[in-house]
């Protein structure tokens, strides 16, 4: 199958300046050439769709999602519903990620990740490209444990972590995510705003069982992402040698120029704690995460400013798990409005986080994220220029078009 987007205005996604008449051209499921209308000869018996006054773009890519299924945001409900439930509507929830551009997600801690990226994969059901992580490592009372349940009913639980305790146990933990096929590793190394008796600033893991888990990864070409806020267990997570800092709400100069000098990326979450803050009280979340939330507001954004003046490569992450109020979706998409308006990045570095660097963190920058031959052809044409305004984005109706490897997963009139 062969199709050309003909004559549109291009942002390959790599930071470099739109070029208008640019045409791309598709065979199969793959990029085969992106020239200026005039140098291309459109091949014969091609699909032609006119993408003269919109912009192509690579499809979005959210580097930190949760795909839980849960609708609330109440910890003891998520216990007691029946796990079928959340896997149908985490099912569901996939097709909300193309609808609003995004045509690749990184799962960061769920208990359906590996069986939804399959379900994709052999195309039972739409979605974006999932890269998994299935379920995060956590220590004893760490932020991936269900403090308020009794230890001996976690087994009967189907929840999304595993508990490890010393390094034999968080070296056997990796293994066994090896076993099921994830696609990556996640592991807490500070506590969080979500669980019960930790919190951000409470470092978690020893150096020398994150230093075992990061090894047991890196030996079969895996990556590791750290779930970390406070600043000790940040430094922890860099000297154990973690691949991303999901969070970094609290993070120093000296470990922004250590991500910087190992050219290593930070994933900053901001849209889910705005959501928190904002409407959270409405939402089932306990006081506990609340009272968490107010108190990591205040240094969120400051912390993306922080990474980004020492050149720390950021990708976006949203954090979003369909719970109201952060649910999948628009969400996405305003994590970049927020980035631009919150933390000072221009809308074309905003789009490199979702795009370039995002690829990048999810271990996939040789298939996705920019516009280029030979890469996979998943792309968003948009009517509008968002490297001029960043929130064309946040409007649906201007995604016209969203492409996954090929195929046209969203149309909204540009085929007609």
């Amino acid at each position: 199958m062969l199709t050309v987007l003909k004559s549109g205005t291009l942002i390959d996604g790599s930071g470099n300046p739109p070029v208008e008449n640019i045409s791309v051209v598709i065979e199969g499921d793959k990029i085969t050439a992106v020239e200026r209308e005039n140098k291309v000869e459109t091949p014969s018996g091609a699909t032609i769709i006119d993408a003269a006054g919109m912009t192509i773009m690579p499809g979005l890519i959210d580097a930190h999602v949760h795909l839980t299924g849960n609708r609330t945001m109440d910890p003891s409900k998520w216990v007691n519903e029946p796990p079928q439930l959340r896997t149908i509507r985490a099912a569901a929830d996939l097709k909300t990620f193309l609808e609003w551009g995004f045509t690749s997600v990184r799962d960061l801690g769920s208990s359906d990740g590996i069986f939804l990226r399959n379900a994709v994969n052999e195309g039972t059901i739409t979605g974006p490209r999932i890269v998994t992580a299935y379920k995060l490592i956590s220590q004893t009372a760490g932020h991936g444990d269900i403090h308020f349940v009794p230890e001996a009913w976690l087994e009967d639980i189907d929840g999304s972590s595993i508990i490890a305790d010393g390094v034999d146990e968080c070296r056997k933990a990796v293994r066994w995510l090896n076993r099921v096929g994830s696609d990556c590793i996640k592991i807490c190394t500070t506590g969080g705003g979500g669980s019960e008796k930790d919190g951000p600033h409470q470092p978690q893991f020893t150096i020398e069982e994150i230093k075992a888990m990061t090894e047991e990864a890196h030996r079969v070409g895996k990556k590791v992402a750290s779930h970390a806020q406070g600043l000790q267990g940040i430094k922890n997570a860099i000297t154990g040698g973690v691949d991303t800092i999901e969070h970094g709400t609290y993070i120093d100069d000296e470990c922004c120029e250590a991500l910087a000098q190992s050219n290593k990326i930070m994933v900053p979450t901001l849209v889910n704690v705005k959501l928190y803050v904002a409407l959270g009280a409405k939402s089932g979340m306990p006081d506990y995460a609340l009272k968490k939330a107010n108190e990591s507001i205040k240094y969120k954004a400051g912390a993306i400013k922080r990474a980004r003046s020492h050149g720390v490569k950021l990708a976006l992450g949203s954090d979003t798990s369909g719970a109201y109020p952060a649910r999948h979706g628009l969400n996405n998409v305003k994590s970049l409005q927020y980035y631009v308006e919150d933390c000072g990045m221009s809308p074309m570095e905003a789009i490199v986080s979702a795009t370039k660097n995002a690829a990048e963190a999810l271990d996939r920058s040789n298939l996705v994220g920019t516009v280029e031959s030979g890469k996979l052809a998943d792309l968003i044409l948009v009517e509008g220029n968002p490297a001029k305004d960043i929130t064309t984005l946040c409007n649906q109706d201007a995604i016209k078009m969203v492409m996954k490897g090929g195929n046209i997963c969203v149309d909204r009139g540009v085929t007609k």
